[in-house]
């Protein structure tokens, strides 16, 4: 079992809670992208019937419901704010991550020689995480016994022991973790812009037909909004910014392990605590500036 299968149940609600945000927040971008891409797919075509003495145009009325669903889905995400659960979830994940891994490895702020006892101050930091979380209307409840037997047992373990597993579980895990993010998000990114420059040229291939009046169905518009979506969806993922984020935490991870095969052996628990206090530095560096570009503070560990 990892370390961090043992940390404080309030990891889990504020990743749960980060996750379902999100979710719930791409799923209605995604959607409001969708009609709009049918509102001009309605305007573009003329689809007649007659309802008893009067003429309908099917396309306007597709088109309407569009705007419609478009005004519903905005009002949604502006009464709910979702992407507030996401951020705040990951800000509060992250703040308990750090914090627990100094704890479990006498690290950091946590190290054994620490003027308030370290069950103390865990605790008093965690309720504050919990505070902060609240603020962002998320219910993190269960403060009371979060530092569980597993992170008391490595906790006294030898230095030896506590440097082993923080390398495995906590650096080469996030190491490999963000090397592969930033592949993946590398890769999508290429896709989108793909995807965003192929429908640039069907909307020119477009243009040319309806300049010598080969067709006379308006799909400009359709392609053109198409066109947009796509480049609006690749910026709310954010592919390209995080590729590079995940890429520059990879490295400085890898430098910090490199540093680590010299400067650990014989290390005291004084070079051992301020060592770990400059790896929790190297991880957070990336959400802390992914937060503050959505206008969100973390929580100093």
């Amino acid at each position: 079992m990892t370390v961090e299968k043992s940390f404080p149940n309030l990891l889990d609600q504020a990743e749960r809670m980060s996750i379902k945000g999100q979710q719930s927040y791409m799923r209605l971008t995604y959607a409001g992208l969708l009609v709009a891409l049918l509102a001009s797919i309605g305007g573009a075509i003329n689809i007649d019937r007659r309802l008893g003495e009067k003429a309908v145009d099917l396309g306007g009325a597709l088109a309407g419901l569009a705007f419609i669903a478009g005004i519903f889905i905005a009002y949604y995400l502006l009464s709910t704010k979702p992407e507030r659960a996401w951020y705040e979830g990951r800000a509060a994940a992250e703040s308990i991550k750090t914090m627990s891994w100094q704890y479990c490895v006498a690290g950091g702020a946590f190290g054994y020689d620490t003027l308030v006892p370290a069950d103390k101050l865990f605790l008093d930091r965690l309720k504050e995480t919990g505070q902060t979380a609240a603020a962002a209307q998320l219910t993190l409840t269960g403060v009371g016994s979060q530092i569980t037997n597993g992170m008391r047992s490595l906790r006294a373990a030898p230095l030896a022991d506590r440097m082993v597993r923080y390398r495995i579980d906590r650096l080469e895990q996030q190491n490999k973790w963000y090397a592969q993010k930033a592949a993946d998000n590398r890769r999508r990114a290429r896709l989108w812009f793909g995807i965003a420059i192929i429908l640039q040229a069907i909307g020119l291939v477009f243009a040319a037909l309806k300049t010598f009046d080969v067709v006379d169905v308006d799909l400009l518009g359709i392609v053109a909004t198409a066109a947009a979506s796509a480049s609006a969806w690749l910026q709310t993922k954010d592919h390209q910014n995080l590729a590079e984020s995940y890429a520059v935490t990879s490295r400085d991870l890898s430098l910090v392990l490199t540093k680590a095969d010299s400067m650990l052996q014989g290390a005291t628990e004084e070079v051992w605590r301020r060592f770990v206090e400059d790896a929790e530095h190297a991880i957070s560096r990336e959400h802390t500036l992914w937060l503050a570009r959505r206008g969100i503070q973390t929580i100093e560990n």
